[in-house]
Protein backbone atom coordinates (compact mmCIF):
# COMPACT_ATOMS: atom_id res chain seq x y z
CA UNK A 1 0.00 0.00 0.00
CA UNK A 2 1.24 3.42 -1.12
CA UNK A 3 1.87 6.14 1.27
CA UNK A 4 -0.17 9.56 1.65
CA UNK A 5 2.05 12.42 0.46
CA UNK A 6 2.81 15.28 2.61
CA UNK A 7 0.53 18.09 1.43
CA UNK A 8 3.01 21.01 1.99
CA UNK A 9 5.54 22.67 3.01
CA UNK A 10 4.25 24.64 6.14
CA UNK A 11 3.80 28.19 6.55
CA UNK A 12 7.20 30.37 7.38
CA UNK A 13 6.59 31.91 10.83
CA UNK A 14 7.91 35.48 9.93
CA UNK A 15 6.46 38.31 7.68
CA UNK A 16 7.90 38.28 4.60
CA UNK A 17 9.24 41.08 2.57
CA UNK A 18 7.05 40.15 -0.45
CA UNK A 19 9.79 41.13 -2.91
CA UNK A 20 11.46 37.69 -3.34
CA UNK A 21 10.23 34.77 -3.86
CA UNK A 22 10.79 30.93 -4.78
CA UNK A 23 9.24 28.02 -6.36
CA UNK A 24 10.42 24.82 -4.91
CA UNK A 25 8.89 21.66 -6.94
CA UNK A 26 9.70 18.05 -5.74
CA UNK A 27 10.20 14.92 -7.57
CA UNK A 28 8.65 12.29 -10.14
CA UNK A 29 7.33 9.92 -7.33
CA UNK A 30 8.20 12.38 -4.51
CA UNK A 31 6.43 15.06 -2.62
CA UNK A 32 7.54 18.44 -1.15
CA UNK A 33 9.04 16.50 2.20
CA UNK A 34 11.81 15.43 -0.37
CA UNK A 35 12.95 19.11 -0.95
CA UNK A 36 12.11 20.53 2.35
CA UNK A 37 15.53 21.14 3.37
CA UNK A 38 15.82 23.69 0.54
CA UNK A 39 12.47 25.16 1.55
CA UNK A 40 13.21 25.89 4.57
CA UNK A 41 16.71 27.44 4.27
CA UNK A 42 15.00 29.56 1.48
CA UNK A 43 12.09 30.60 4.09
CA UNK A 44 15.19 31.66 6.81
CA UNK A 45 16.65 34.03 4.59
CA UNK A 46 13.34 35.84 4.06
CA UNK A 47 12.17 34.23 0.75
CA UNK A 48 8.53 33.91 0.33
CA UNK A 49 8.32 29.97 -0.55
CA UNK A 50 6.03 27.86 -2.38
CA UNK A 51 6.52 24.14 -2.73
CA UNK A 52 3.28 22.52 -4.59
CA UNK A 53 2.58 19.16 -4.39
CA UNK A 54 2.41 17.91 -8.06
CA UNK A 55 -0.62 16.30 -9.89
CA UNK A 56 -1.57 12.64 -8.95
CA UNK A 57 0.45 11.80 -6.32
CA UNK A 58 -2.13 10.51 -3.94
CA UNK A 59 -1.45 7.08 -5.28
CA UNK A 60 0.01 4.92 -7.78
CA UNK A 61 -3.35 4.70 -9.65
CA UNK A 62 -4.30 8.28 -9.83
CA UNK A 63 -0.28 9.05 -10.79
CA UNK A 64 -0.84 6.37 -13.42
CA UNK A 65 -3.61 8.94 -14.82
CA UNK A 66 -1.21 11.64 -15.30
CA UNK A 67 0.96 13.39 -18.32
CA UNK A 68 3.65 15.72 -18.28
CA UNK A 69 0.82 18.59 -19.10
CA UNK A 70 -0.85 17.68 -15.92
CA UNK A 71 2.45 18.24 -14.01
CA UNK A 72 3.56 21.08 -15.23
CA UNK A 73 0.02 22.89 -14.75
CA UNK A 74 0.64 22.42 -11.31
CA UNK A 75 4.19 24.09 -11.58
CA UNK A 76 2.43 26.79 -12.95
CA UNK A 77 0.00 27.40 -10.73
CA UNK A 78 2.44 27.71 -8.43
CA UNK A 79 4.31 30.41 -10.09
CA UNK A 80 1.54 32.42 -10.69
CA UNK A 81 0.49 32.13 -7.17
CA UNK A 82 3.70 33.28 -6.23
CA UNK A 83 4.02 35.96 -8.23
CA UNK A 84 0.92 37.53 -6.46
CA UNK A 85 3.41 38.80 -3.95
CA UNK A 86 6.50 38.50 -5.43
CA UNK A 87 8.69 40.20 -7.94
CA UNK A 88 11.88 38.16 -8.85
CA UNK A 89 11.52 34.38 -8.48
CA UNK A 90 13.64 31.38 -8.35
CA UNK A 91 12.48 28.46 -9.53
CA UNK A 92 14.56 25.44 -8.03
CA UNK A 93 13.64 22.33 -9.13
CA UNK A 94 14.56 18.52 -7.94
CA UNK A 95 15.01 15.58 -10.67
CA UNK A 96 11.67 15.73 -12.33
CA UNK A 97 11.15 19.06 -11.07
CA UNK A 98 14.04 20.30 -12.63
CA UNK A 99 12.69 19.56 -15.76
CA UNK A 100 9.46 21.39 -15.59
CA UNK A 101 11.59 24.31 -13.98
CA UNK A 102 13.34 24.50 -17.26
CA UNK A 103 9.94 24.57 -19.45
CA UNK A 104 9.05 27.53 -17.26
CA UNK A 105 12.39 29.22 -18.12
CA UNK A 106 11.87 28.37 -21.94
CA UNK A 107 8.42 29.53 -22.05
CA UNK A 108 8.57 32.16 -19.58
CA UNK A 109 11.73 33.87 -19.68
CA UNK A 110 10.05 37.42 -18.15
CA UNK A 111 8.80 35.51 -14.92
CA UNK A 112 11.47 33.80 -13.46
CA UNK A 113 14.86 35.43 -12.78
CA UNK A 114 16.91 32.51 -11.56
CA UNK A 115 16.42 29.00 -11.84
CA UNK A 116 18.58 25.89 -10.13
CA UNK A 117 18.11 22.04 -10.55
CA UNK A 118 19.46 19.00 -8.83
CA UNK A 119 19.58 15.72 -10.00
CA UNK A 120 18.09 16.46 -13.40
CA UNK A 121 17.12 12.91 -15.00
CA UNK A 122 18.83 14.26 -18.66
CA UNK A 123 19.16 12.83 -20.99
CA UNK A 124 17.89 8.69 -20.91
CA UNK A 125 19.82 6.39 -23.07
CA UNK A 126 17.67 5.66 -26.37
CA UNK A 127 17.70 1.93 -25.38
CA UNK A 128 15.80 3.20 -21.97
CA UNK A 129 13.20 5.53 -23.88
CA UNK A 130 12.69 2.66 -26.31
CA UNK A 131 11.86 0.12 -23.48
CA UNK A 132 10.03 2.14 -21.30
CA UNK A 133 7.64 3.11 -24.51
CA UNK A 134 6.81 -0.28 -25.52
CA UNK A 135 6.25 -1.62 -21.68
CA UNK A 136 3.40 1.55 -21.42
CA UNK A 137 1.85 0.82 -24.28
CA UNK A 138 1.37 -2.89 -22.93
CA UNK A 139 0.37 -0.99 -19.71
CA UNK A 140 -2.89 0.12 -21.61
CA UNK A 141 -3.73 -3.06 -23.38
CA UNK A 142 -6.47 -4.66 -22.32
CA UNK A 143 -5.61 -8.27 -20.28
CA UNK A 144 -1.99 -7.68 -21.04
CA UNK A 145 -1.72 -4.72 -19.36
CA UNK A 146 -2.64 -6.63 -16.01
CA UNK A 147 1.31 -8.07 -15.95
CA UNK A 148 2.96 -4.84 -16.68
CA UNK A 149 2.85 -3.75 -13.07
CA UNK A 150 4.28 -0.62 -11.47
CA UNK A 151 8.05 -1.13 -11.54
CA UNK A 152 9.25 -1.34 -7.88
CA UNK A 153 11.84 1.53 -6.46
CA UNK A 154 13.32 -1.24 -3.82
CA UNK A 155 16.86 0.32 -4.81
CA UNK A 156 17.10 3.44 -2.19
CA UNK A 157 17.59 6.75 -3.72
CA UNK A 158 19.38 7.81 -0.43
CA UNK A 159 21.85 6.44 1.20
CA UNK A 160 20.56 7.50 4.45
CA UNK A 161 18.48 4.20 5.27
CA UNK A 162 16.50 6.04 7.64
CA UNK A 163 15.32 9.04 5.49
CA UNK A 164 14.71 6.23 3.05
CA UNK A 165 12.54 4.12 4.87
CA UNK A 166 10.93 7.86 6.69
CA UNK A 167 10.34 9.44 3.12
CA UNK A 168 6.29 9.63 2.14
CA UNK A 169 7.65 8.76 -1.75
CA UNK A 170 5.43 6.76 -3.79
CA UNK A 171 6.78 3.21 -4.28
CA UNK A 172 7.16 2.37 -7.39
CA UNK A 173 6.97 3.57 -11.04
CA UNK A 174 3.85 3.31 -13.09
CA UNK A 175 4.90 2.54 -16.78
CA UNK A 176 2.28 5.43 -18.15
CA UNK A 177 4.06 8.05 -16.33
CA UNK A 178 7.66 6.86 -16.81
CA UNK A 179 6.45 7.24 -20.46
CA UNK A 180 5.40 10.74 -20.03
CA UNK A 181 9.01 11.65 -17.98
CA UNK A 182 10.58 9.97 -21.29
CA UNK A 183 8.06 13.31 -23.19
CA UNK A 184 8.63 16.09 -20.91
CA UNK A 185 12.37 15.12 -21.31
CA UNK A 186 12.27 14.93 -25.50
CA UNK A 187 10.48 18.24 -24.78
CA UNK A 188 12.95 20.18 -22.42
CA UNK A 189 15.95 18.90 -24.52
CA UNK A 190 14.68 20.60 -27.67
CA UNK A 191 14.17 23.76 -25.58
CA UNK A 192 17.52 24.37 -23.67
CA UNK A 193 18.70 26.76 -25.75
CA UNK A 194 15.81 29.10 -24.96
CA UNK A 195 17.06 29.41 -21.13
CA UNK A 196 18.82 32.68 -20.51
CA UNK A 197 18.03 33.08 -16.57
CA UNK A 198 21.43 32.44 -14.38
CA UNK A 199 21.55 29.11 -13.94
CA UNK A 200 22.87 26.58 -10.55
CA UNK A 201 23.42 23.14 -11.78
CA UNK A 202 23.88 20.46 -8.84
CA UNK A 203 24.43 16.66 -9.25
CA UNK A 204 24.80 13.84 -6.72
CA UNK A 205 27.95 12.24 -7.57
CA UNK A 206 26.47 8.65 -6.74
CA UNK A 207 22.97 9.26 -8.72
CA UNK A 208 22.08 5.94 -9.87
CA UNK A 209 18.78 7.45 -11.01
CA UNK A 210 20.24 10.27 -13.09
CA UNK A 211 23.79 10.32 -13.67
CA UNK A 212 26.86 13.21 -12.77
CA UNK A 213 26.86 13.65 -16.72
CA UNK A 214 23.49 14.71 -17.50
CA UNK A 215 25.13 18.24 -15.57
CA UNK A 216 27.18 18.29 -18.27
CA UNK A 217 24.98 17.87 -20.85
CA UNK A 218 22.73 20.63 -19.19
CA UNK A 219 25.51 22.91 -19.25
CA UNK A 220 26.60 22.59 -22.94
CA UNK A 221 22.83 23.68 -23.84
CA UNK A 222 21.51 26.16 -22.27
CA UNK A 223 22.31 30.13 -23.12
CA UNK A 224 22.62 31.34 -19.23
CA UNK A 225 25.58 33.26 -19.21
CA UNK A 226 25.72 33.45 -15.31
CA UNK A 227 26.02 29.31 -15.04
CA UNK A 228 27.32 27.38 -11.99
CA UNK A 229 27.76 23.99 -11.13
CA UNK A 230 28.36 21.88 -7.83
CA UNK A 231 28.70 17.71 -7.50
CA UNK A 232 27.66 16.17 -4.25
CA UNK A 233 30.28 13.97 -3.46
CA UNK A 234 28.21 11.94 -0.84
CA UNK A 235 24.77 11.86 -1.61
CA UNK A 236 22.60 9.20 -3.85
CA UNK A 237 19.57 10.57 -6.17
CA UNK A 238 17.26 12.05 -3.30
CA UNK A 239 20.12 14.97 -2.12
CA UNK A 240 17.50 17.24 -0.15
CA UNK A 241 17.14 14.33 2.50
CA UNK A 242 20.70 12.43 2.64
CA UNK A 243 24.11 13.64 3.57
CA UNK A 244 24.94 16.54 1.20
CA UNK A 245 21.94 18.27 1.78
CA UNK A 246 23.12 21.40 4.29
CA UNK A 247 25.96 21.76 1.95
CA UNK A 248 23.45 21.80 -1.26
CA UNK A 249 20.62 23.97 0.67
CA UNK A 250 23.88 26.66 1.64
CA UNK A 251 24.64 26.78 -2.06
CA UNK A 252 21.10 27.02 -2.73
CA UNK A 253 20.79 29.87 -0.75
CA UNK A 254 23.69 31.61 -1.81
CA UNK A 255 23.01 31.44 -5.35
CA UNK A 256 19.65 32.69 -4.96
CA UNK A 257 20.71 35.65 -2.82
CA UNK A 258 23.78 36.35 -5.39
CA UNK A 259 20.47 36.24 -8.51
CA UNK A 260 17.74 38.16 -6.24
CA UNK A 261 19.39 40.32 -3.26
CA UNK A 262 19.86 39.89 0.32
CA UNK A 263 17.09 41.81 2.12
CA UNK A 264 16.07 40.14 5.60
CA UNK A 265 12.15 40.63 6.88
CA UNK A 266 11.13 41.94 10.26
CA UNK A 267 10.54 39.69 12.62
CA UNK A 268 7.21 38.88 13.66
CA UNK A 269 7.39 40.06 17.24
Amino acid sequence: MPRRPTPSIDAPSHALDGRRGALVLHGLTGTPHEIRAFAIALVARGFTVNAPLLAGRGDLDAFAQTTWHDWYASAERGLTELERSCGRILVFGFSLGGLLALRLAARAPARIHAIAVASLPLPLPSWQTLAIRALARLRRAPLIGRVCVPLPTRAPSIRSRREFEASPSLRGLPWPALAELVALQQEVDGRLAEVHAPMLIMHSALNHAAPVDGGAHLADRVASVRLQRLVLPASFHIAGVDVDRDDASAALVRFAEAELGTERPAEIP
